[in-house]
C-alpha cells in the first residue's frame, strides 16, 4: 500500500530507505546529500560498489537500474538506487526503467526483511521526471506495489 507522509527521510529508524542516485560517484545534492550526511556509510559503500562494478568511467552507465543496499543497523537499510547519470558528466537524467528495476530490488529486499519501504518522489527533483500522470514515476510505484500484491507499506516522504 502506498502512503504519502510528511516525514524527514533521514530520520527513519526502521525500514528500507530507497533513493535515487547517479552512477558517477557523487552524492552532492538532493536527498542523496541529506542521506550521505546523516549516514556516511551509505556513501562509502556506494563508492565502493561503483569501483567494484564499473571501475572505468565509460562503464558507469551499466549501473543504471542496479541497487546497492547498505545496512546501517539491523533495522535500517539504505537502498542506493542507480536511477540516473549526472547532467554535468554525461547529460543522463533519471529514467523510469532504471527506477523500476532498482526499486524492484529494494521492494523485494524490504519484503524479505519484513520492513517498510520509505522513499522520496524518486527521480522527480534533480532527476528531471514528473511524479503524476500515466508516464510519471508514481505509475511505476503503483505497478510495483500491485506486482507484489500490496504486501508492503510504501511510504513516500514529502519532506525534505
Amino acid at each position: 500500500m502506498i502512503k504519502y507522509i510528511n516525514q524527514d527521510i533521514t530520520k527513519v529508524e526502521r525500514g528500507v530507505v530507497a533513493h535515487g542516485c547517479n552512477y558517477v560517484g557523487y552524492m552532492g545534492a538532493g536527498v542523496a546529500l541529506f542521506l550521505k550526511t546523516a549516514h556516511p556509510k551509505c556513501f562509502t559503500e556506494y563508492q565502493n560498489y561503483i569501483m567494484e562494478n564499473a571501475r572505468h568511467k565509460d562503464d558507469r552507465h551499466t549501473l543504471g537500474g542496479k541497487t546497492n543496499i547498505v545496512e546501517i543497523t539491523e533495522q535500517l537499510y539504505i537502498a542506493n538506487c542507480f536511477t540516473q547519470g549526472l547532467h554535468t558528466f554525461d547529460g543522463q537524467l533519471a529514467r523510469t526503467d532504471w527506477i523500476y528495476e532498482s526499486l524492484h530490488n529494494a521492494v523485494t529486499f524490504a519484503i524479505k526483511k519484513g520492513l517498510p519501504l520509505y522513499m522520496p518522489k524518486i527521480g522527480c527533483g534533480l532527476g528531471g521526471l514528473t511524479w503524476e500522470g500515466i508516464n510519471g514515476v508514481e505509475a511505476v510505484v503503483i505497478q510495483l506495489d500491485s506486482e507484489h500484491n500490496n504486501q508492503l507499506d510504501i511510504n513516500v516522504c514529502t519532506w525534505p
